[in-house]
């Protein structure tokens, strides 16, 4: 490529929608081919739905001219729909604050899932320009809700990887304001993200992964579990060759397509590509040869009202209720 068309491609990505413009950087750079065609329409879809309510929010409609928009959309986009609603929300609280609190005028009401889409929005916000959570974060999370909490930091560790993967994957640091199991959260939603910057590709999703700390690995499978299954476009193959990647943290897999199972049934919005790759990947660990050495993880059931105290129940949340 001649550098007249490297200032061209340089100056077309920058007009770009941001995360499109990190995909085809990072694509250039770790010498990843495009996603598969399939894989490719569901994300340009998903990321559509995303941009678009976005749109809407910040133009400064109204909560109910914004509800009737999310009702008119494809029920399998709404949790992506819902995430844009957070970004647009939190963005207006953070730059025109007023006495409204937006994001939780928003939320007021509404389920528990609903509320976590938002909030995983929210953390996608605060990440995009690398921001600390405080003070920023106390405003929604009195009195204190540590799905919330939960949803932040998984949308932010998300969003990290999708605009600031050179960090985040050579780098490999936690923000500093991660600490306990907020940090390990941080890193499914980091997971989330390196299924999309690696392309779908198994063999560099494997690499990658490979190079984090093995106390990070579980975590970061159970984010590539999650995503494979909630944006779909996913063959049976790809999910297959992922089990057999993960190894011994196949369970950690499964159990983020668990909870995108779960999660999608409990928002109303099942669908086919979603319980397919749970159960494929559910049959993958029952089918194990040696069970012994698969790393499994106790999934306590906290009930419809989790507390402070109980922090380590994330994704187990969603999956045991």
């Amino acid at each position: 490529m001649t550098q007249t068309e490297q200032t061209v491609e340089k100056t077309q990505r920058d007009q770009m929608d941001p995360w499109l413009a990190s995909l085809l950087k990072a694509r250039e750079v770790r010498g990843i081919q495009a996603l598969d065609p399939a894989t490719k329409q569901r994300f340009v879809k998903v990321r559509r739905a995303v941009l678009g309510i976005n749109e809407l929010v910040a133009s400064g409609e109204k909560p109910e001219v914004i509800l009737a928009k999310l009702e008119t959309m494809e029920p399998e986009l709404l949790g992506f729909a819902l995430e844009g609603v957070g970004m647009a929300l939190a963005k207006q609280d953070m730059f025109t604050p007023g006495e409204l609190n937006r994001v939780e005028a928003f939320v007021a009401g509404t389920s528990i899932t609903y509320q976590i889409m938002v909030f995983l929005g929210v953390g996608a916000l605060l990440a995009t320009d690398k921001l600390p959570l405080e003070p920023f974060i106390t405003s929604y999370l009195e009195p204190f809700n540590p799905l919330r909490v939960w949803a932040i930091a998984d949308g932010y560790g998300f969003q990290s990887g999708m605009l600031h993967w050179q960090d985040y994957l050579y780098g490999q640091p936690r923000p500093e304001y991660f600490s306990g199991y907020t940090s390990r959260i941080f890193d499914q939603g980091l997971g989330r993200s390196i299924w999309l910057i690696d392309a779908g590709n198994v063999t560099h999703i494997q690499q990658t992964i490979a190079t984090f700390s093995p106390s990070r690995q579980a975590d970061l499978w159970c984010g590539i579990g999650y995503v494979c299954s909630s944006v779909g476009g996913v063959q049976r193959k790809t999910l297959e060759a992922l089990g057999t990647a993960a190894k011994a943290y196949l369970p950690a897999l499964a159990k983020g397509a668990a909870c995108a199972a779960k999660f999608r049934r409990m928002l109303g919005t099942p669908a086919a590509h979603v319980e397919l790759a749970h159960t494929i990947l559910s049959e993958l660990v029952a089918n194990a040869a040696d069970t012994t050495d698969l790393i499994q993880e106790k999934l306590p059931n906290i009930g419809t009202t989790p507390v402070q105290s109980l922090w380590q129940n994330y994704r187990a949340y969603l999956i045991c209720n």
